[in-house]
């Protein structure tokens, strides 16, 4: 993930001071605070940082994070972000808008907020994840088809029956009922459960 941090105070003089950061350069799992005070002096360098102009703000990220970060993000909520990529793309989840997908559904249902504790929403973060990944399947209808084998609710058709079921009626009328299909750059879909 990359930031562009610029200066407030040139801003508002009508200068644009600052700089593209690529937020990879900064991992806290080893040392957290060395991180922060890593980040926060390559924010100072780009954004010219002096007395009267120390104030800085995010002006752009790549891949797109709003509203999930935002302008006033503090440098604590874009490393937990860059960290939480970072293990999505450890489990195989390699393109970066697939984990701009994942991070605002589960953003949306990890009662944590991202300004508290970093540990404490990673582990938030993944431990929900990890409760509703249900799969990644080549269609929804491909979810549907393993899910109703895999729980017997076919078993007593007979196989010339189950050849007229309707496997995509069914896993729509599943969105309903809790069940969440991501869309990935692959062409595959992600199956998230809420129960």
């Amino acid at each position: 993930m990359q930031c562009w941090f610029g200066n407030i105070h040139d801003y508002n003089s009508g200068r644009n001071v600052g700089d593209w950061i690529d937020i990879e350069d900064f991992s806290y799992l080893t040392s957290y605070l060395d991180a922060i005070d890593d980040l926060e002096e390559k924010v100072k360098e780009v954004t010219k940082h002096r007395e009267g102009a120390e104030e800085w703000w995010i002006q752009d990220f790549e891949p797109d994070f709003s509203p999930f970060l935002g302008e006033c993000s503090s440098l604590r909520s874009v490393l937990v972000t860059q960290e939480i990529i970072d293990e999505l793309w450890n489990r195989g989840f390699k393109d970066e808008s697939d984990a701009v997908s994942i991070i605002f559904y589960v953003d949306e249902r990890v009662s944590t907020c991202i300004e508290s504790e970093t540990k404490e929403y990673y582990d938030a973060f993944f431990s929900f994840f990890d409760d509703s990944y249900a799969g990644e399947y080549k269609s929804k209808e491909d979810w549907a088809e393993d899910f109703l084998h895999q729980t017997g609710q076919l078993s007593e058709l007979s196989d010339q029956l189950k050849y007229y079921f309707d496997y995509e009626s069914f896993a729509e009328a599943q969105e309903c009922d809790g069940i969440t299909f991501l869309n990935l750059e692959c062409g595959n879909v992600l199956v998230l459960h809420s129960w």
